[in-house]
């Protein structure tokens, strides 16, 4: 008897809806061509903010802007999920 037949491969396949794993390979990729964007940029810029003014690698400023780009909306959606859970009442 084989380890693996089509039903039980074809079971484990289904376990994600389409639209989630389209999600989930658009989304790695995105990673990878996020990483390797930063990766290929290393040089130096000038960052100025209002009064404060310093020299920083690109690549630390893109990583940076990429996991603020990633958090922003994380954090609408726990905050719309939080809003639509019912209050318990007291």
């Amino acid at each position: 008897m084989p380890l693996f037949n089509r039903k039980s491969i074809a079971t484990r396949q289904a376990r994600l809806p389409v639209r989630q794993r389209l999600s989930l390979a658009g989304g790695g990729a995105g990673l990878v061509l996020a990483i390797w964007f930063i990766a290929v940029n290393t040089g130096t810029v000038r960052v100025r903010l209002w009064v404060w003014d310093a020299n920083a690698p690109l690549w630390l400023l893109l990583a940076l802007t990429a996991m603020c780009g990633a958090a922003i909306p994380a954090l609408g959606r726990h905050v719309h999920q939080r809003r639509r859970r019912p209050q318990p009442s007291a």
